[in-house]
């Protein structure tokens, strides 16, 4: 299940975006869709010269999930940073 996480956006520009990447993704297949989180961290990120620096991250234990992510969340705008997660175990239902 990827996880995208928005980091260095407050409160309404984060759920704005997370739309947008709903938006983006919904016409991806359902293993990436369907189970794809989006987690909104209110975190202040700052370049050197301190100006704002937002970034996503996205996490997956399945890096096929990247290539298909890749493409559709360039056009945010918005740095990307990809990184595998050894792995996940989804909660018992």
């Amino acid at each position: 299940m990827p996880n995208i996480e928005i980091h260095g956006l407050h409160s309404v520009e984060a759920k704005d975006l997370a739309e947008k990447i709903f938006t983006l993704t919904k016409d991806m297949p359902k293993n990436i869709y369907g189970d794809h989180v989006i987690t909104l961290y209110g975190t202040e990120v700052i370049n050197r010269h301190s100006e704002p620096q937002p970034y996503l991250r996205i996490l997956s234990s399945k890096t096929e999930h990247f290539d298909r992510l890749e493409e559709p969340l360039k056009a945010l705008g918005i740095d990307l940073e990809f990184v595998e997660m050894v792995k996940f175990i989804p909660a018992a239902k």
